[in-house]
């Protein structure tokens, strides 16, 4: 019998990299990681700063080599609020079909196939917002 995929979510409350000094953005990623799940969905990720500089290359990087586990950085993020993204392991059997997202950045829909089944993942930031989709067009 294959492993069961484990999955997490969590409010990242910013992740750009000049918001706050360099060694608690790393504790903060490092938290991230450490819960070691094969996915894990974020939301509140707000990459960008104030000026609209994007950390997302850097936040790449350290997804993907850390000490706890290696993930690829799927998100929805180009504002400083809001903002949601998804860490799908590196190992992980993955292959997007397609995504989906909205222009204030409350959600983000993949629908990939995991371990030769199709699914659909949705990230989702939901603060006095309601969100009505048509899974039909995904």
């Amino acid at each position: 019998m294959p492993k069961q995929l484990t999955i997490s979510a969590i409010n990242c409350n910013s992740l750009n990299m000049a918001s706050s000094t360099s060694i608690l953005q790393m504790r903060k990623i490092y938290g991230i990681t450490k819960l070691r799940t094969d996915i894990i969905f974020l939301s509140d990720i707000r990459i960008r700063n104030k000026n609209l500089v994007s950390s997302s290359d850097d936040l790449e990087k350290v997804f993907c080599i850390n000490p706890y586990r290696s993930y690829n950085f799927i998100f929805n993020s180009s504002k400083n609020k809001r903002g949601v993204g998804m860490l799908i392991g590196t190992n992980v059997d993955f292959t997007e079909i397609d995504r989906k997202f909205d222009l204030e950045e409350n959600f983000l829909l993949i629908k990939a196939i995991i371990k030769g089944v199709t699914v659909i993942l949705g990230s989702l930031y939901m603060a006095r917002t309601v969100l009505m989709l048509n899974f039909t067009t995904i």
